[in-house]
């Protein structure tokens, strides 16, 4: 799948939402959204990762259930993936027992940088490794962090790139949960 195929985005990044998601309960996708065709929100990004400490045990997007499930794309050079992980450890401990799954996906750096940052602020949920940035490039949005929100059925709920508040990032798990 090509970069520019996945989204048509990045016009105005972060400026547009994306009409029509949790219409079933008025809840709407946030200012952070990025927009995305129609026809790439339906089924969620294809990805065969191994999992940060385990390069044998693979994590398929195609095994992945759950009522929502949140891909954060970050790197430990990233400031904004530093800053906001406070946040997002707060968010996901939030939704957990609401049915929410958080993958993190480590983009394009060594085993040891990615469970360095692991253990600086103790993530306990499943960090995969994207090296060579071969899934991320298939995004499109070339920024770190990036989020991905999907609902229960597997739509996507909202793309978002960095800048994400907690009450942003709350605010989209909330639509992907349907609350």
């Amino acid at each position: 799948m090509q970069r520019t195929e996945f989204m048509t985005l990045l016009a105005a990044a972060g400026a547009a939402s994306l009409p029509g998601t949790a219409a079933a309960t008025g809840a709407k996708a946030g200012k952070m959204c990025l927009p995305v065709a129609e026809k790439y929100r339906k089924g969620m990004l294809p990805f065969d990762l191994p999992l940060l400490g385990s390069p044998d045990t693979m994590m398929k997007s195609a095994n992945l259930t759950g009522k929502a499930i949140w891909l954060n794309f970050f790197a430990s050079w990233c400031p904004d993936c530093t800053v906001e992980m406070p946040s997002l450890l707060a968010i996901a401990a939030k939704y957990r027992d609401a049915g929410l799954t958080v993958i993190g996906i480590d983009v394009d750096e060594t085993e040891k940088r990615g469970t360095s940052f692991q253990n600086q602020f103790n993530i306990s949920y499943p960090i995969l490794v994207d090296a060579g940035a071969t899934v991320f490039k298939t995004v499109g949005t070339g920024h770190l962090p990036t989020h991905m929100f999907y609902n229960g059925d597997r739509y996507l709920t909202c793309v978002g790139i960095e800048g994400f508040t907690e009450k942003d990032m709350d605010n989209e798990v909330s639509v992907a949960l349907g609350l």
